[in-house]
């Protein structure tokens, strides 16, 4: 027996000393027991921890990229900045294993390699790469897995990241070559070919071919065995279905998801989705709206009923009930209150419906709000923005032309109509304050609060009399902080969080350059009138005084001339507007026919006559084109406009005329831009671009009214004008030259931000210089975390810190220690030590703030930082962290 154990025993153990012995042999050898020998090391002493560790950053990223399913999905959720800085140390440690695996243990000889892990560990290091994103390095790592290791399996995964790694840097072209190449292969496996048809998807997708992407992503989803990647894959597939109009198709592929009993978000959204994909060819409205109206009345989904409402809104737009569409919509904006984007997209939802009618008062109002909520790089928001403020324009005019005719319809009744008119104005206010007051009551719970307090003695009746309401306290409105916390509630819900200023709801606040003192000096806002008999009227500011509505009426003929004037400028410019902005043609015609209506002699009536007979030629109308060519043609014979109907090249020709323009040019030049008479500069430029709008001369007026605008209106203003002809002139001259001015602006901005920034930081400097610290960042340090340990399981969290410390910094060697920090507030203090320098311990203060599993244990009001051995000793001595941190943050930030 002893024999035959001695027998089996002795070949084991001379296998197990021979592998032993080999520790000591290079890796020149090929022989069995240096390939045995350097498979088992590289495999379980570096590949296999990499991969461990590749894994968990892996599920890690999966659960942090949570897809939004508001908008269309990718066919890979795409690593970003904050995600690559999550898993950065992570795929450190990989490129650290696996590049010893590679140097200590590849036998390679006449170009074959004998190692089986050193193929899977460069694979592996390119992956890590790929999630710091830095594709260029991750991109040569697959190459060579791909080139070196033909005969290995690798090469088919290296390969389909290699197309990934191309794809974001959007090199289309390579990308497309090597998935070519990628799906002639023979040796594939299922799992291959559903990578590349998903490959293909990303690829065309990235090229907004969504026709192409179709099929591809169709056949990933039903080859692919896991369920989730199914559910999403299929998801992105109804969506592309709705977008190429295919709804109905669409439509069932978000009923399959609802049969793979996917989890409530993604049920959620299938289910919006659906309705979105409804409309009266696809059927089954009736259960679509029954489930929208489930959803509804389901607290689960509560948070989501703005986008409820918003697909009630679509479905109710397919149906053609425009009316009930506008009514979802009004709901949506009303019921949301965390999600903004949603709520921007409702205003603009309505924005558009108001704009097609074409109603642009209310479309200006929706449009506005719009841009206030969506965030700036929501598709398209510089186009929503651009018109907004064309609406903004277009409603600026429109009410100035309704306030002008009202005052003057107002001037021109009798005295005695007037005071009967203003009386029932206040009479009127008064019931609306009141009706204001009652309603905040009811909604807080009181009851009967009159307008304004009576005062001792009073009668209950506001202002001392019979103005307020009676019975009940007196207290007026902004007294009442019940009535006022309920405004403000309301308010905020509306409106959101809204600075406190002027024309707050206006989105397009333009900055005005105008001097304050000048603009003082022009105001004509005085405290008396003179009324059209001569008398003088002294006007208070108070709205329950007659004399207060009397301040900008025109009663004298001065007044009214100067009424007349702002009416025929708002109405030029709202042509304007409606012709250059809106492209709206029967509006401008429209718009310059009042205005030859109500003053045929306007001083704008030959430049209006040529705009109408242009347009009127545009809109295919013979007859009413030569009516206004005709009317040129004989009240003014001999102007510009007369020429050029007679000659349509009259102003292309280097002619006399054409030096007249350029003479014009350097006029407007010289006479108002260059002295900084900006207004007139605008004006002047206006006119001459009607003239010469046909020459090579336009681009330069458009240039010069740009910068006038500037100094007028704003630079917001400058910089859309300036946007517009770049946008224009993008193959000539004037279109660089305005985005250079663009470029400059842009400069400018960030040279004063950073100017600032520095004046901040420099008083900031001054400051901290007092605190005693001194900045070693090369020093050895710790990382300090300060709680309190009444709200903390501090075993629980010390194990976890453990853990956190074994994962990813296991060759550090960090220890945990705890001290009573301030007994009287119960606070206690942690210390990770040591770090070799300053950057290393931010390092980990960045990861450990990152981790959940931490953060979830940690109480409200921890605090954490980063502290010199020297430094650690001065702070815990004055036990003044804050103080500490203030001079922390400013000197590590560089770090």
């Amino acid at each position: 027996m002893t024999r035959i154990l001695y027998r089996t025993s002795f070949p084991l153990i001379a296998l197990l000393t021979g592998l032993y012995v080999t520790v000591s042999c290079s890796t020149e050898k090929t022989g069995w027991a240096h390939r045995q020998y350097h498979n088992t090391l590289a495999h379980f002493n570096g590949y296999f921890n990499a991969k461990e560790i590749m894994k968990e950053a892996e599920a890690s990223l999966d659960e942090t990229m949570q897809d939004d399913y508001g908008k269309r999905l990718t066919v890979y959720k795409e690593i970003g900045d904050n995600e690559a800085q999550q898993v950065s140390t992570q795929m450190d440690e990989i490129v650290e294993k696996c590049t010893r695996v590679i140097k200590k243990n590849s036998i390679r000889k006449r170009g074959k390699e004998h190692v089986k892990w050193i193929d899977d560990s460069y694979f592996l290091m390119g992956k890590a790469f790929y999630y710091k994103l830095d594709f260029p390095r991750a991109q040569q790592l697959f190459n060579f897995v791909a080139r070196r290791y033909k005969e290995e399996d690798t090469r088919l995964d290296a390969q389909i990241w290699l197309c990934r790694s191309l794809l974001r840097q959007e090199n289309y072209i390579k990308a497309e070559k090597v998935v070519n190449h990628l799906a002639s292969e023979p040796e594939l496996t299922e799992a291959h070919k559903v990578e590349i048809k998903k490959i293909y998807a990303d690829l065309y997708l990235k090229q907004d071919n969504v026709p192409l992407a179709i099929p591809e992503i169709k056949s990933a989803a039903s080859r692919t065995k896991n369920k989730d990647d199914r559910i999403r894959l299929t998801y992105l597939l109804g969506q592309l279905l709705r977008e190429e109009g295919e709804r109905f198709e669409s439509m069932k592929m978000f009923e399959s998801i609802l049969k793979m009993h996917p989890d409530y978000r993604m049920e959620f959204y299938t289910q919006i989705q659906m309705a979105m994909s409804y409309n009266l060819n696809t059927g089954g409205a009736e259960e679509v709206r029954k489930m929208l109206f489930k959803m509804l009345n389901d607290e689960k989904y509560i948070e989501f009923q703005d986008q409820i409402y918003y697909a009630l809104a679509e479905m109710s737009y397919n149906e053609k009930d425009i009316e009930q569409t506008i009514d979802y919509l009004l709901q949506s904006t009303e019921v949301s209150t965390i999600n903004t984007e949603q709520k921007g997209e409702s205003f603009l939802r309505l924005g558009q419906i108001y704009f097609d009618r074409p109603d642009y008062r209310k479309a200006q109002m929706y449009y506005d709000s719009a841009v206030s909520y969506l965030p700036s790089e929501f598709e398209n928001y510089q186009e929503i923005v651009k018109l907004s403020t064309n609406l903004n324009d277009l409603v600026e005019q429109t009410t100035i032309i309704q306030h002008q005719d009202s005052l003057q319809r107002v001037a021109g009744m009798s005295e005695k109509e007037r005071d009967r008119l203003i009386q029932n104005i206040i009479a009127k206010r008064i019931e609306e304050e009141e009706q204001k007051i009652a309603e905040r009551e009811i909604a807080s719970g009181e009851i009967n609060q009159p307008l304004i307090d009576g005062g001792p003695g009073s009668d209950g009746g506001g202002l001392g009399g019979p103005l307020g309401p009676a019975g009940g306290s007196s207290k007026w409105y902004f007294y009442n902080p019940t009535l006022i916390e309920s405004g403000k509630s309301d308010f905020k819900q509306k409106w959101g969080n809204r600075p406190n200023e002027d024309h707050w709801r206006r989105s397009n606040k333009q900055q005005q350059f105008a001097n304050l003192d000048e603009v003082l000096e022009e105001s004509d806002d005085p405290d008396y009138i003179v009324t059209a008999d001569g008398d003088t009227v002294s006007i208070t500011g108070d709205w329950l005084d007659p004399a207060y509505y009397l301040k900008e009426l025109p009663l004298t003929p001065e007044a009214m001339a100067k009424s007349d004037q702002l009416i025929k400028d708002a109405y030029y410019a709202l042509a304007l507007v409606y012709r250059d902005k809106m492209e709206d043609i029967p509006r401008t015609i429209e718009t310059f026919e009042e205005l030859n209506k109500r003053y045929p002699e306007h001083e704008k009536q030959l430049e209006v006559y040529y705009a109408l007979y242009i347009l009127f030629g545009k809109m295919d109308d013979p007859s009413s084109a030569d009516f206004y060519k005709n009317l040129i043609l004989s009240k003014y014979p001999n102007s510009d406009f007369a020429m050029l109907i007679k000659d349509p090249d009259y102003l292309n020709r280097d002619s006399e005329e054409y030096k007249r323009a350029v003479a014009e040019y350097e006029r407007i030049y010289k006479s108002y831009f260059s002295r900084g008479y900006y207004v007139q500069t605008v004006r002047s430029c206006d006119e001459a671009i009607l003239i010469y709008g046909e020459t090579k001369l336009k681009p330069k007026f458009e240039l010069m009214r740009a910068i006038a605008r500037g100094n007028t209106e704003g630079k917001e203003a400058m910089k859309a004008d300036l946007q517009d002809i770049a946008n224009r002139y993008s193959e000539n001259e004037h279109g660089l030259e305005a985005q250079k001015l663009l470029a400059s602006l842009s400069a400018q901005e960030q040279a004063e931000k950073e100017r600032i920034e520095a004046e901040k930081e420099a008083e900031k400097a001054k400051d901290i210089e007092q605190f005693g610290y001194k900045f070693e960042p090369m020093s050895k340090h710790n990382y300090v975390i300060i709680l309190n340990d009444q709200n903390v399981k501090m075993n629980q969290l010390k194990n976890a810190i453990a853990r956190f410390n074994a994962v990813n910094y296991r060759m550090d060697g960090l220890r945990v220690s705890d001290v009573i920090y301030d007994r009287s507030n119960s606070l206690q203090m942690l210390t990770v030590k040591v770090f070799g320098t300053g950057a290393r311990a931010l390092n980990y203060q960045n990861n450990f703030e990152s981790s959940p599993e931490i953060q979830k244990l940690l109480p409200e009001g921890t605090i954490g930082f980063v502290v010199s051995f020297n430094n650690y000793a001065i702070f815990y001595k004055s036990k003044d962290h804050d103080r500490y941190m203030k001079w922390q943050k400013i000197k590590y930030a560089e770090l």
